[in-house]
């Protein structure tokens, strides 16, 4: 029995120690909020971020949950996107973005109006649609930074933003999640703070201090269940290639911003060496480049 006990300790460790994958990945964040057995997370969450009243969305239904078996994910015959309906038929769509881009805007729109648009029955009246709001959780985002986390997106009119056009039947969200931003949601360790760090998290260590922090018993029990998931061979594999795909992105993404961050030094040096009496050296301060690579840019421009 010693034994038993010994094995099962060694195995929870090695599952958080060296196989835990974020709950930001695509599976992980399936099953805590898109499995029906799991409806609870998900409506809390939703609570938290909306500020409702507990077990106000007691009764939704996730209109495209299934179970994620061997089957389906070795088949990868299951969505990413998770539908969620109220009761009183307002409908979230809820995302994960791995890299949040032009494209990504793009096909939020098309699918809000395409999910509302395909919910009415021929000839049925268009002021029947069903209220939808898209939430996106966005890692690496280099779009729509600031000290924001969340922030809510409407049809506004230009010079006032107060004005809006179908306010109630529609909103996309974007909420950022990197685990490095160290700003409170409303300054304080709300319950969709905990969400939000949660899902964010990199670490097992990192997510097992977020749910010993947070109040709300509900952020244990995703984690506790998130990890039991993690320990299936085929969710190590699947993420093991999600892993490789996000940092073969990752690496296209700081290769575009330092050939960037390259050119506007350049530039900044350019017109330097031509409207100013600055030295070399000083220049070299103020950019950054070796003064060789001045030498030559100056002996280009000359």
């Amino acid at each position: 029995m010693k034994e038993k006990k010994e094995l099962i300790t060694r195995s929870s460790y090695k599952i958080k120690k060296k196989d835990f994958i974020p709950i930001s990945y695509d599976l992980p964040f399936k099953r805590i909020f898109g499995c029906k057995k799991n409806i609870d997370f998900a409506t809390n969450m939703l609570e938290t971020l909306f500020k409702l009243s507990k077990d106000s969305l007691n009764g939704s239904t996730i209109t495209n949950s299934i179970v994620l078996d061997r089957r389906t994910i070795n088949d990868r015959k299951f969505e990413l996107d998770i539908v969620i309906k109220s009761p009183n038929e307002k409908v979230f769509i809820i995302e994960m973005q791995k890299f949040y881009d032009p494209n990504a805007e793009i096909k939020n729109l098309m699918y809000i109006f395409g999910l509302q648009s395909n919910s009415l029955q021929p000839g049925e009246k268009y002021s029947n649609i069903n209220p939808t709001a898209l939430i996106n959780f966005v890692k690496n985002s280099s779009m729509h930074k600031g000290n924001k986390l969340i922030k809510r997106y409407f049809i506004t009119e230009e010079d006032d933003p107060k004005d809006r056009i179908l306010e109630n039947l529609f909103t996309i969200l974007i909420i950022d999640v990197d685990s490095d931003r160290d700003i409170n949601y409303n300054g304080d360790m709300s319950e969709f703070e905990s969400w939000r760090r949660l899902i964010g998290a990199e670490t097992y260590e990192e997510a097992k201090e977020v749910a010993d922090k947070s109040n709300n018993p509900l952020i244990k029990e995703a984690l506790k269940e998130a990890v039991k998931f993690m320990d299936n061979d085929y969710v190590q594999d699947y993420s093991s290639h999600e892993k490789l795909l996000r940092n073969q992105l990752e690496d296209v993404k700081i290769e575009a911003e330092t050939k960037g961050r390259n050119e506007e030094k350049l530039e900044i040096a350019k017109m330097l060496l031509k409207n100013t009496k600055s030295t070399l050296e000083e220049i070299s301060l103020c950019t950054g480049l070796s003064i060789e690579e001045l030498e030559k840019i100056k002996s280009n421009l000359d």
